[in-house]
C-alpha cells in the first residue's frame, strides 16, 4: 500500500517519465526515441511504476515508516539525469566511429565471436542446447577463470556488427545465415548462464540497431511486441527452472503453464522493495557506505590474485543483512538506492547529474555521425548496458559490465587491427 505522500510523488514521476516519451516519440527525428533516455524512462517503469501498484509486501516495504523518500529519490533522481542529459557534450569517439565499413563488419564480428568463445568453451564447454541434462561440468569461478567467461559479453556487440553487414549487403542468404546461427548460439549462452540480463541487454541492444541502421525507421510494433512477450514469458520460465551455468530444468519446464508464465519473473517487485527498505533503513539508523562502491568500482579490474585485499562488495552485503538477517538471497535494489545508502540524497542528485551526462556522450556522438556503424553499436550497447545499471545497485558490478559489453569490443578491435594481416581486417 502506498502512503498519500509516496503516492504524490509516484504521480509526478509518471508524469516526467510520460512527457518524456510522449516527446520522444512525437519528434520528427526518428532516431530520437532510441535515445538512451526511453531506455531509462522504461526501466523505472518496470521497476517502480509497476511494482508500486502490486502490493509491495516484501521486506515490509508497503508499511516502512520512510517509504516516501523512496519515491522522493526516484524523482530526484530521474529528474537530475534529464539535467545532465541536457548539457552539451563533445565528440569522444572519432577513432572508434570510423572501424567498422560494409567491406569489414562480417570479419570483425566473426573474430571477435570466435574469440570470445574460445575463451569461454575450456571453462563451460559448447553447447547448442539449453537444457541443464546436456551440462558440461563448468570450472569454478576461481582465480581468472570469470575473466575468461565474462568474455560472452562481447557476443552482443558481434550479433549487431553481424546483421549490419547483413544489411549493407543486399540481405545476402549467407551473411544472413551466419547472423542467425551466431545469434542462436549467443542466446543458448546467455540462457544457459542463467542471466536474464545478458539477455535483455541483447534485445535492447538489437533493436536499437534494427531501427538505427542504415538510416532512422519507424519503430516496427509487430516485432517489437513479438519478442517483447516472448522475452517476458521466457524469464518468468527461467525464474523457475534455472541451473547457473547449467541451462533450464526440462521436467520444471514443461509443468510450467501459460499462465504461470503470465505472472512474469516477479524480480522487479523483489528489486523495489528491497530498493525502499535499504532506503527507509539506512535513513533511520545511518551507517552510510560513503566512498566505499567507488573504491570497490575502482579496484574491480585489479585480479585478486594480485591484489587479495581489495574491496568484495561488503556494503552490499552488510545491507542485506541488516535488512533482510542475511546475505544469502542475493537481493538487489536500483543505482540510486545505492547512492541514497552512501550519501543520502546527495548521493542520490550527483549520480542522477553523472549518469545523464554520461548517457548524453554516447547519444551525441550518434547524432554527429548517424552513418557510422561503429556510433550505432556504441549507442546500441550502451542502451542495453542502461537497463543494467539502473536495475542493478552494485557500481563495481556495472563497472565491469560496461567495459565488458561497450568498451571491450572496440579495445579488442584496436588490437585486432594491429596484429592481425590488413586481409582478415581491412582498415
Amino acid at each position: 500500500m502506498l502512503s498519500p505522500i509516496s503516492l504524490i510523488f509516484l504521480v509526478v514521476l509518471c508524469v516526467l517519465i510520460g512527457g518524456t516519451l510522449l516527446k520522444l516519440w512525437l519528434s520528427r527525428d526518428k532516431s530520437a526515441i532510441w535515445s538512451p533516455l526511453t531506455f531509462i524512462c522504461l526501466t523505472l517503469i518496470y521497476y517502480i511504476v509497476i511494482p508500486s501498484f502490486q502490493g509491495l509486501r516484501l521486506y515490509d516495504a508497503h508499511a516502512v515508516q520512510g517509504q516516501y523518500l523512496f519515491y522522493i529519490a526516484s524523482v530526484l533522481f530521474y529528474s537530475c539525469v534529464l539535467i545532465g542529459f541536457s548539457w552539451k557534450q563533445r565528440p569522444r569517439f572519432k577513432k572508434w566511429d570510423d572501424y567498422f565499413t560494409p567491406q569489414n563488419a562480417q570479419m570483425v564480428g566473426a573474430v571477435l565471436f570466435i574469440f570470445a568463445l574460445a575463451c569461454y568453451v575450456p571453462f563451460r564447454g559448447f553447447r547448442t542446447t539449453i537444457w541443464a541434462d546436456d551440462a558440461y561440468i563448468g570450472s569454478a569461478r576461481t582465480g581468472f577463470v570469470s575473466y575468461f567467461i565474462d568474455l560472452i559479453s562481447l557476443f552482443c556487440f558481434a550479433c549487431g556488427l553481424l546483421y549490419m553487414y547483413w544489411r549493407s549487403n543486399q540481405s545476402r542468404l549467407k551473411s544472413g545465415i551466419v547472423f542467425l546461427v551466431v545469434l542462436y548460439l549467443t542466446i543458448v549462452v546467455y540462457i544457459v548462464g542463467g542471466f536474464r540480463y545478458r539477455l535483455v541487454m541483447l534485445i535492447l541492444s538489437l533493436a536499437t540497431v534494427y531501427h538505427l541502421f542504415p538510416k532512422p525507421k519507424r519503430i516496427n510494433y509487430p516485432i517489437v511486441l513479438s519478442v517483447g512477450i516472448a522475452a517476458y514469458l521466457l524469464f518468468a520460465v527461467m525464474d523457475v527452472s534455472r541451473n547457473y551455468g547449467a541451462g533450464l530444468n526440462r521436467e520444471t519446464v514443461m509443468q510450467v503453464s501459460l499462465s504461470d508464465a503470465k505472472k512474469g519473473a516477479g524480480e522487479n517487485v523483489d528489486v523495489c522493495c528491497f530498493s525502499i527498505a535499504s532506503i527507509d533503513y539506512y535513513n533511520r539508523n545511518g551507517g552510510y557506505s560513503l566512498f566505499e562502491p567507488i573504491t570497490t568500482a575502482v579496484l574491480m579490474p585489479i585480479p585478486r590474485a594480485i591484489f587479495p585485499s581489495k574491496p568484495d562488495g561488503r556494503y552490499m552485503r552488510e545491507a542485506q543483512v541488516r535488512i533482510i538477517g542475511d546475505s544469502s538471497g542475493g537481493a538487489a535494489f536500483l543505482c540510486f538506492a545505492e547512492a541514497f545508502i552512501s550519501f543520502g540524497m546527495i548521493g542520490v542528485i550527483i549520480y542522477g547529474l553523472f549518469f545523464g551526462w554520461f548517457a548524453r556522450i554516447f547519444f551525441n556522438n550518434y547524432r554527429r555521425n548517424r552513418e557510422s556503424m561503429g556510433a550505432i553499436l556504441l549507442l546500441a550497447l550502451f542502451n542495453g548496458f542502461c537497463y543494467q545499471w539502473l536495475s542493478r545497485g552494485y557500481l563495481a558490478g556495472n563497472f565491469n559490465d560496461f567495459v565488458y559489453f561497450v568498451i571491450l569490443p572496440f579495445w579488442l578491435t584496436t588490437l585486432f587491427r594491429k596484429i592481425l594481416p590488413k586481409s582478415i581486417i581491412h582498415e
